[in-house]
């Protein structure tokens, strides 16, 4: 049984050899496509090598290009001044971290070009002086301020210039300039709001409301991406040794106003058109101060920004309109009978100029308390008697001679005291007192 096996075996071996040469000579899936056994030399190999196909030339297409803005005119050097005024200067007091005055904030009057909490003094937030002028196509807005950035010796901040052109205490106009640091008038950093629905200011304009769902100034007017008019409104810093802004606003863009109230503004913070009026936007409280003796110091949610009272454009004020700077209200003196010989008579006035001489334009001032007024027989330094009156003015009917002048209470006084005055022949004499000082 086991020589059967091995036989058996064996045949069925030799049985697959023959199957497998004859594979080896068979092609290799069927069909015609018989692999040859032959050597090729590298010609053949190379033609009979399969190509990459070389991809099409693709066509380059041109970049877009940004169109040019065209500019019909360009805002000139500011030239005469219309009117200036001066703003709080907090540089005399920063290393005490408190401002020396001008913050009134249930007026919208801000004087805090300080950080939150630290009360950390910035020039560049502290405005100085304010200006504007105008020509035949843009008014000028020119603000001053103490110094660049003291970490950046640049502008870093948004400054800008605000309207009221209906006399109600709303603004109707906001223009920014954003980081002015090339002394070149442009556009690119400059930007024009107005208030499309007269919510600026509340119910109440310049009187805190917090909170409020105003949204301030909604509508854009001119900006890189609203180019109406690509001359509506630009900025600079302007040459020359002053750290100052210069905003340059097209008459047409605002229907040319022939009246209107301004002020200016320096902001580092909030920065938003849509917050209008800021001290809308937070409590006292939260708010904080720039004075020490307040219970709300330090400043806290509104910080490093300063803004002006509004001045007037085109008219004088008749009255105190909201948020206008203070302007004396022209009152006559005290009337007197008429005299038997010689009067001798005055009132306090405000000393716009402060040279203690009363000129054109500086009118009587009631507001800054009374006086009491003494006029001495003889000459200032002799032995004479003495009369009084009490009041914002006065008026002696005295007889030929030489007379003393003088009040009992020189703070804030201008004028020089005491004031002799010779008199005679039936006349009257007028001797102004000057009054001024800065309103906190």
């Amino acid at each position: 049984m086991k020589e059967k096996n091995v036989r058996y075996k064996a045949g069925v071996g030799f049985i697959l050899i023959l199957l497998l040469l004859q594979a080896c000579n068979a092609p290799l899936f069927g069909g015609d496509d018989v692999v040859s056994t032959e050597p090729q030399t590298i010609e053949e190999v190379t033609e009979a090598a399969p190509t990459e196909e070389e991809p099409a030339p693709t066509e380059e297409l041109p970049l877009p290009t940004a169109t040019a803005i065209v500019h019909t005119i360009t805002p000139s050097d500011p030239g005469w001044v219309h009117r200036w005024f001066k703003d709080t200067n907090s540089s005399i007091t920063a290393d005490e971290n408190r401002a020396p005055g001008g913050d009134d904030y249930y007026n919208n009057e801000l004087e805090r070009p300080f950080t939150a909490n630290e009360m950390v003094y910035h020039p560049d937030i502290d405005i100085q002086k304010a200006e504007i002028a105008s020509d035949d196509d843009f008014f000028y807005f020119s603000i001053y301020l103490k110094d660049v950035n003291s970490d950046t010796g640049d502008l870093p901040a948004t400054y800008g210039a605000e309207i009221d052109t209906d006399l109600d205490g709303r603004g109707d106009f906001l223009f920014l300039c954003e980081a002015p640091n090339q002394t070149e008038w442009a556009i690119e950093m400059a930007s024009g709001y107005t208030d499309s629905n007269d919510d600026v200011g509340g119910k109440q304009p310049t009187y805190p409301e917090a909170p409020t769902d105003g949204d301030g100034y909604d509508k854009v007017i001119f900006s890189m991406d609203v180019l109406d008019d690509p001359d509506g409104v630009w900025c600079r810093k302007a040459p020359g040794s002053e750290v100052k802004v210069d905003i340059a606003v097209k008459r047409t863009l605002i229907d040319s106003p022939k009246i209107f109230a301004w002020g200016v503004w320096a902001d580092a913070s909030l920065a938003d058109p849509a917050l209008f009026d800021y001290n809308d936007q937070f409590t006292y409280a939260e708010a904080g101060s720039p004075y020490k003796v307040n219970s709300n110091y330090p400043i806290n949610g509104l910080y490093l920004v300063d803004n002006t009272c509004r001045e007037s454009y085109g008219f004088d004020p008749s009255g105190k309109l909201p948020g206008m700077c203070f302007i004396p209200t022209p009152i006559p003196p005290t009337a007197t009978p008429q005299p038997k010989s010689n009067v001798i008579r005055g009132g306090l006035y405000w000393d716009s100029n402060q040279n203690g001489v009363r000129n054109t334009g500086e009118v009587y001032q009631p507001y800054c308390g009374t006086r009491e007024f003494r006029l001495k027989t003889g000459a200032c330094g002799v032995i004479g008697v003495t009369t009084s009156q009490t009041g914002t003015s006065f008026s002696f009917t005295v007889p030929d001679g030489t007379y003393c002048l003088t009040v009992t209470n020189t703070e804030n006084v201008t004028t020089s005291l005491p004031i002799q005055i010779t008199v005679g022949a039936g006349k009257t004499y007028t001797r102004d007192i000057g009054i001024w000082y800065k309103f906190n």
